[in-house]
């Protein structure tokens, strides 16, 4: 038996494999009833909503300046 942190690693590469196997089902059926661009939209707006609340609970994290970007910035 592994510690409880070799545990969670292996828990989290299950859920990727499941999460990311099952899209091409899922996908399929969806896109047979939902326009492509709807599908898109609820993805990206599922991402910034998790990677959102992610970052906010993070204790430390902080977002970089525009003086800190350089000339990355628009």
């Amino acid at each position: 038996m592994g510690t409880l942190r070799q545990k969670l690693v292996y828990l989290y590469l299950f859920l990727t494999f499941f999460l990311w196997g099952s899209l091409y089902v899922v996908s399929k059926y969806v896109l047979d009833r939902v326009p492509p661009f709807t599908v898109s939209l609820v993805r990206y707006a599922i991402s910034f909503m998790l990677l959102f609340i992610f970052i906010h609970i993070k204790k430390g994290a902080v977002l970089a300046k525009k003086k800190e970007l350089g000339y990355r910035h628009v």
